[in-house]
C-alpha cells in the first residue's frame, strides 16, 4: 500500500520512531516495503485536506509495532512471472528487457517456447525466440543485439537443420542462423556431446567449449578437441590451442582479459603446459596456454572429476567450483580447505580456501558439486549446486552467499529446494538464479530473482 493520503495518528511521536539524522550514508526510504498483511491504518489515519499537526509530541497508534510493517533492507526472493515447466540451465542478460534463459523446459508462464526464452523486466513478461531449439541449452553468451550465441545438446535452431550444438539469435530480426554446419562428436564420449560454455571477447574471438571434437563443414580438420574460437567477422573456426589438446570435455569459459582466457572442464590435464587438472588458462595475444597452479587434485573415486564454474570478481579474486578435493599448487601440493571451491589470485598466481570450503558430508556417498558462482561485489558472491549445506550452516542447501570482506558464509532468505544451475548478475543488486528448483515461499518455478531490496 502506498503511504500517499495516509498522516500520523493523533498522538504519534515521531521521535520514538525515528532517529535523529546522522550525517552518512542513509538507508533509502525505498528500501522498505509494507509486510505481508500489515495494515496501514494501525498506524496512519486517512489524510484529511488542512492544516496538518506537527511531529513534535506525536506517538504511533496504541500498539502499533513498525516491525511488522517496515523490514530492514536486505536480499530477497521475487518471481519471474510464474516461472518455467523444465529445468534452467542458462541465464544471459542484454538489457531489462532482454533476459535470455535456456534449459529443457516446453513452457514460460503460459507462452509456449522450445528449451530458450527472454524475460522483460519491464513489462514482466515472456517471449518465444523463434521456434526455439530441438534440444537442451546449456549456454548463452551475448556478444551484442545481432549476436546472442547459443550452445547445448540440440541438432537445430529455428528449423535450422545445420545448427547442431551452437547457433546464433539476431535479437535485431528475431532470426536464427548457424555456425557453418555446427559441430559433431564422432568418437566415445564422457559427457552428453552438445556445447556447455560460450565466452565471447569480442566479435573475432568467441569461445565455444563442450563435448564435441570436429566441426560438421570439415573446415577445421582432424582436431578432436573440445574447444575452439569462432570468427564472427569472418564466419570461420579456428584452433584455440593446438591439435594435440583432446583432454576431456571443456565446461566453462570465463574471461578476465585478452590474455587471461579462464578455461576448465573434466580433464586429467593440459598436455604440453606440465599441468592444468581441470583448468588452465590461455593467452589470446601470444597464443599460449598456461597452468593455474598444478590445477586441482581430483577425489578418489574418478580421475576427471568435472570443474563446473569460473566467476571473476577481479584479477586478485578468481572463484573456481566443481567436484574437486583441492585446489593443487606447482609443486603438487594440495591448498588446505579448498573442497569444490577455491580462489585463485591472478595477482600473485596463488590459490587459497574459501573459507573451509564445500566439505563432502561425512560417511555418506553424497559428493557435494558447485554448478554456478556469480560474483556481484567483494561482499556478495552468490554459489550454487547440489550441496545441502555449507559446512553445517542452517538454510545453505543448494545456494549460499561468501562474503569476501568478511571470510563469511552467509544464509539466504530462502533456501531453494533443489538444484542451482545458473546464477546471472543483473546489477549489483539483482541476480537471476536458475535450476530444478520447484515453487516455494517467494521463489517460483525452476527460475527466480535474488534482489536486495
Amino acid at each position: 500500500m502506498s503511504a500517499t493520503g495516509y498522516k500520523l495518528s493523533t498522538g504519534a511521536d515521531l521521535n520514538t520512531v525515528f532517529a535523529p539524522y546522522v550525517s552518512g550514508p542513509q538507508a533509502a526510504v525505498t528500501g522498505y516495503q509494507n509486510a505481508t498483511g500489515a495494515d496501514l491504518n494501525t498506524v496512519f489515519a486517512p489524510y484529511v485536506s488542512g492544516t496538518k499537526a506537527a511531529a513534535t509530541g506525536y506517538q504511533i497508534s496504541g500498539g502499533a509495532d513498525l516491525n511488522a510493517v517496515f523490514r530492514i533492507p536486505g536480499w530477497i526472493w521475487n518471481a519471474v512471472g510464474t516461472g518455467l515447466n523444465g529445468t534452467v540451465r542458462a541465464i544471459a542478460v542484454l538489457d531489462a528487457s532482454n533476459i535470455f534463459v535456456g534449459g529443457s523446459f516446453t513452457a514460460a508462464g503460459a507462452t509456449s517456447v522450445s528449451n530458450i526464452a527472454r524475460w522483460n523486466s519491464n513489462n514482466n513478461a515472456w517471449t518465444a525466440l523463434g521456434s526455439g531449439t530441438n534440444g537442451q541449452v546449456n549456454a548463452i553468451s551475448v556478444l551484442d543485439a545481432s549476436n546472442i550465441f547459443v550452445g547445448g545438446s540440440f541438432s537445430s535452431a529455428g528449423g535450422l537443420s545445420n545448427a547442431k550444438f551452437v547457433a546464433k539469435w539476431n535479437n535485431n530480426t528475431t532470426a536464427w542462423s548457424t555456425l557453418t554446419s555446427g559441430l559433431k562428436q564422432t568418437g566415445g564420449a564422457s559427457y552428453t556431446p552438445g556445447v556447455y560454455s560460450i565466452a565471447c571477447l569480442n566479435s573475432t574471438n568467441v569461445f565455444i567449449g563442450g563435448q564435441f571434437d570436429d566441426v560438421n563443414d570439415g573446415t577445421v580438420t582432424s582436431f578432436k578437441m573440445s574447444l575452439l574460437r569462432w570468427n564472427n567477422n569472418a564466419s570461420a573456426w579456428s584452433y584455440v590451442l593446438p591439435a594435440w589438446f583432446n583432454a576431456g570435455p571443456v565446461l566453462c569459459i570465463a574471461i578476465l582479459d585478452a590474455a587471461n582466457i579462464f578455461i576448465s572442464g573434466a580433464f586429467s590435464n593440459t598436455p604440453g603446459i606440465g599441468g592444468g587438472i581441470g583448468i588452465f588458462k590461455y593467452n589470446n595475444l601470444n597464443t599460449t596456454a598456461s597452468a593455474i597452479g598444478n590445477g586441482v587434485a581430483n577425489s578418489d573415486t574418478a580421475t576427471t572429476q568435472p570443474v563446473w564454474s569460473i566467476s571473476i570478481l577481479d584479477s586478485s579474486n578468481i572463484f573456481v567450483g566443481g567436484v574437486f578435493a583441492n585446489a593443487t599448487r606447482e609443486d603438487t601440493t594440495k591448498v588446505p580447505n579448498t573442497t569444490n571451491i577455491a580462489r585463485w589470485n591472478n595477482n600473485t598466481q596463488i590459490w587459497s580456501a574459501v573459507g573451509s570450503g564445500m566439505l563432502n558430508p561425512a560417511a555418506t556417498n553424497t559428493t557435494y558439486s558447485v554448478y554456478n558462482i556469480c560474483a556481484v561485489d567483494t561482499s556478495t558472491i552468490f554459489v550454487g549446486g547440489n550441496f545441502l549445506s555449507v559446512n553445517g550452516i542452517t538454510n545453505t542447501s543448494y545456494m549460499a552467499m561468501w562474503n569476501n570482506n568478511t571470510s563469511t558464509w552467509l544464509a539466504l532468505s530462502e533456501k531453494p529446494n533443489n538444484n542451482v544451475w545458473s546464477c546471472c548478475k543483473f546489477n549489483n543488486t539483482t541476480i537471476f538464479v536458475g535450476g530444478d528448483f520447484t515453487a516455494s515461499g517467494n521463489i517460483t518455478n525452476k527460475i527466480s530473482k535474488y534482489e536486495y531490496l
